[in-house]
């Protein structure tokens, strides 16, 4: 049942109430330090809904199942940094590399800016975080 063809890449502001969704799943990855690198502690919910109103990435989607489930997250950023969050009870089901396959189709990385972004995709990964090492390394990025 689960495999390619599975996830739809859908823009966070599209869903419904999607920054109190947003908050939800960065709970969830707070409390998982040898997973999380972008927080040392929760912001409160004023200081995360400022942050998502900002839009402070280039693009940021929701995976959805058909039947509308999000399984996760993905974002890109101007440096080209990907991040990816795949909600803890859909890890293990290849939605992560779904998502991020069907990012790396739909979007090229911006052109290399000198002091801002190199010319190619990178992801900032916590070195203790061998599932996401094994999936991007698996789509071709080197350590």
């Amino acid at each position: 049942m689960h495999g390619e063809n599975m996830i739809r890449l859908v823009p966070v502001h599209k869903v419904y109430r999607y920054v109190e969704v947003l908050y939800e799943i960065l709970q969830e990855r707070t409390n998982l330090p040898d997973v999380n690198i972008s927080h040392g502690e929760l912001p409160c919910f004023a200081e995360h809904r400022k942050f998502v109103m900002s839009e402070p990435y280039r693009c940021w989607y929701f995976g959805l199942l058909k039947d509308k489930t999000i399984v996760g997250t993905i974002y890109l950023t101007i440096a080209n940094v990907i991040g990816i969050n795949v909600i803890a009870e859909h890890r293990g089901k290849g939605y992560g590399k779904e998502m991020l396959g069907r990012l790396l189709a739909e979007h090229d990385p911006l052109p290399a800016v000198s002091g801002m972004r190199s010319g190619r995709f990178v992801a900032n990964i916590n070195p203790n975080n061998a599932v996401s090492i094994k999936l991007f390394t698996g789509a071709g990025a080197r350590l």
